[in-house]
């Protein structure tokens, strides 16, 4: 299995946050060229946002209970006129049908009602179906520990960075495993563009800009089938959106216009979320952790 299809490092990749507060520019360089071009390609980045779910809590105690009172998505939320951040909910299902294609000319805030339809140029309103919403995994001590064998076995890790890895592992806490599990679910869809996909119609938006729908319009939705139609809901900001819900991404069109291209809002580090959530600062075992975990990642990308 390749770096790239590995579970525990396309998790680890995908929610890239700050474990510590530094700078989020200066964390992400740390990875290889190569994960960063297989970021960049996926529209839809699981905890890059690192909007959290809660699944099975009944069963936690400490973290998880505290977790359970605690409004988490600001701490991640990245949405904006070009992107669209949404926390999970485990304990919901759908499994109803999700077409490739919705037209949706009502979309607007909240709700609106869609049917389906073909891609085609001129559609304002065609919504393009990206992925389900996933299951938040479960990150155990069990599985970070065949990762890791199985890296030093392909000579990716070093002995004595597994020794550590394996000693720091031992010393964290369970609080410090259900919030990182906690930190690992939802995720956000990203739809600005900087050239228009309306064929025959190519647009190029100029440097530092990229095209966004029109003001009050989104980038992106969560629907499900109704009847004949579809329901569907604006993804920005959205709170536990079911497992298997299917996730649209607005096709561009010609009313779409060109901003500046708003940076990412750096997510808080996880060593303040820690804090939030669990009521203490985590221990010099657990910031050893978080930092093994990033650099024994760093090494299993290949170049």
């Amino acid at each position: 299995m390749s770096p790239a299809h590995d579970p525990v490092v396309a998790r680890a990749l995908a929610q890239l946050v700050p474990i510590v507060e530094s700078d989020a520019d200066e964390t992400l360089r740390r990875a290889r060229s190569d994960a960063q071009a297989l970021r960049r390609r996926r529209r839809v980045r699981l905890g890059r946002a690192a909007v959290l779910v809660f699944a099975a809590l009944a069963l936690l105690t400490g973290a998880a209970l505290a977790a359970s009172r605690f409004d988490v998505l600001p701490f991640f939320d990245q949405s904006n006129r070009s992107s669209a951040s949404y926390s999970v909910d485990n304990s919901r299902t759908y499994d109803g049908p999700a077409p490739r294609v919705l037209l949706c000319p009502d979309a607007g805030h909240g709700s609106f009602n869609c049917t389906v339809g073909t891609r085609k140029a001129g559609s304002h309103r065609a919504y393009l179906m990206e992925m389900r919403v996933e299951p938040t995994p479960k990150l155990t001590r069990r599985e970070l520990l065949d990762w890791l064998a199985a890296a030093q076995n392909k000579g990716q890790v070093e002995k004595a960075a597994a020794d550590r890895f394996r000693r720091d592992l031992a010393a964290v806490s369970d609080d410090f495993l259900t919030v990182w599990n906690l930190a690992a679910g939802g995720g956000t869809v990203f739809g600005g563009t900087q050239v228009s996909e309306e064929p025959g119609h190519e647009r190029i938006a100029p440097p530092g800009f990229e095209f966004v729908p029109p003001a009050g319009v989104p980038v992106a939705a969560a629907c499900q089938a109704a009847g004949d139609t579809f329901r569907c809901r604006d993804l920005a900001s959205s709170r536990d959106v079911p497992v298997g819900t299917p996730l649209y991404r607005l096709q561009s069109s010609s009313d779409w216009v060109a901003i500046p291209r708003e940076p990412q809002r750096r997510p808080l580090g996880f060593d303040r979320f820690f804090r939030a959530v669990v009521g203490r600062d985590m221990t010099p075992a657990e910031l050893r952790f978080a930092q093994d975990f990033l650099d024994t990642i760093t090494l299993t990308i290949e170049p």
